[in-house]
This record gives structure tokens, sequence and C-alpha cells, in this order.
């Protein structure tokens, strides 16, 4: 055994995760000893002729997904000393993650003096995220952006018709309250009952000037 692996907490990470034989090692030792190691692997999209796993990182999924599915039909299967409210759960979960585009349209600068098209360009950012953007890349940029970890935990919640996004990280204690909604009504984000010291954001265009100020009043508000 690495003596890195001895350290039950310990993150090991791959740069050539290949089929994810690393992440297997790393989850069937969790089980044996009770550890809380985490994997962080890392492979390029390498095209196998594959048509069911197309890519390398594609078959390296799946292997994890399998391990995992395995795991899970043999703790089923299984007696355990202690009670099941006693007994240590293993965290099974895994996220996947790839370098895209942001979600957020960059400014593009405009000739100085040409009124016109400042105001087309100004006109294009109504609304800075891209076309065609996805809720969990939105919400996953945005943590990143705000130091949350990588396993950010996310509960969603829905008050008042209102969507809500609660992300919080328990390695670093930090904590933001999110909604996509194209509109935030003061009854709904009353009814979250949000500290004075946390972060709420939401997008720009989801508020008009007296919802804004007050929100601002209650907690901090950040927009996009």
């Amino acid at each position: 055994m690495s003596y890195y692996w001895r350290d039950k907490d310990s993150i090991t990470l791959d740069f050539f995760a290949g089929s994810a034989t690393t992440a297997q090692a790393v989850l069937e030792l969790n089980r044996e000893d009770g550890g809380n190691r985490k994997f962080i692997l890392v492979q390029l999209p390498e095209p196998t002729g594959n048509p069911e796993f197309t890519t390398i990182a594609e078959i390296g999924k799946e292997r994890i997904r399998r391990v995992i599915r395995r795991m899970e039909q043999e703790a089923a299967g299984e007696q355990p000393e202690l009670p099941l409210e006693e007994a240590p759960p293993q965290d099974l979960g895994f996220r996947v993650y790839k370098l895209a585009p942001s979600n957020f349209q960059p400014w593009v600068g405009v000739a100085e003096r040409d009124a016109e098209a400042y105001a087309a360009q100004m006109a294009l950012y109504n609304d800075p995220l891209v076309e065609g953007w996805r809720e969990p890349a939105v919400l996953a940029e945005l943590a990143l952006k705000h130091g949350l970890s990588l396993t950010f935990q996310d509960e969603r919640v829905e008050v008042e018709g209102l969507a809500v996004h609660r992300l919080s990280d328990p390695e670093s204690g930090l904590s933001l309250t999110i909604t996509l909604a194209e509109s935030v009504p003061l009854k709904a984000f009353h009814a979250l009952n949000i500290p004075e010291v946390a972060t709420f954001i939401c997008r720009d265009t989801a508020l008009d000037d007296e919802t804004a100020a007050n929100i601002a009043l209650h907690c901090r508000l950040e927009t996009i």
C-alpha cells in the first residue's frame, strides 16, 4: 500500500486516468478500512472507435458507475455488525467536469466615441448568460468562482413558486443561495429567510429597482 493511502482522508490525483483503475482502488480501499479518501482523475477525451464508449473518458466513467453499482449490491446483501443507524456510511458518489467555454458572455470592446456601436454592444449584455446555457453548468461555474470546492453540495428548494439552489461547501464553510429564475418576487425572497451575512445571487434582469434595493438591505446581493 502506498504511504499516502494510509491516510484515510487523503486525496489521490491521477493525471492519466485511463479506464479509472485508480478510482476503483480508492473506493474498494475505503470500503475495506472505513476510509474517506477522495480521487481526482484527469483524462483527455481520446477517441476509441467504439460507438458505445466513444472516448477513453467515457470508459472510465462507466467503470466507476459499475464499481459503485456492484458495491451497493454487495452492501445490500451484507449484515453489518453495527446497526444501520450506527454504521458509518460510505460516499459512493462522483462528479464529472469537463473543460468548456464560460456560460457568461465576454465583454467585447467598441471603438471610442462610437455611441451607436456601444449601445448595440450593451444591448447584447442585457442577459450576460450565453445562448443555450444549462443550469447545472452555471451553478458549478458560480460555485467555483466564489471559492467553493468541486465537491460542493446542492440543495434545491422551491419557495412561493421560486426555484432556489442552496450551495454549501463543508470543507470551506462557504455557502451561496442562487436562483436563475426570470423573476424574483420580493415575497418569495423574504420567505427564504436568508441571513444578513449570506450571499444571494440572481439574474440582473430578474429584479426591478425596488426589489433589488430591498434585497440589498437584507443580505449580500450579487447579480449576473
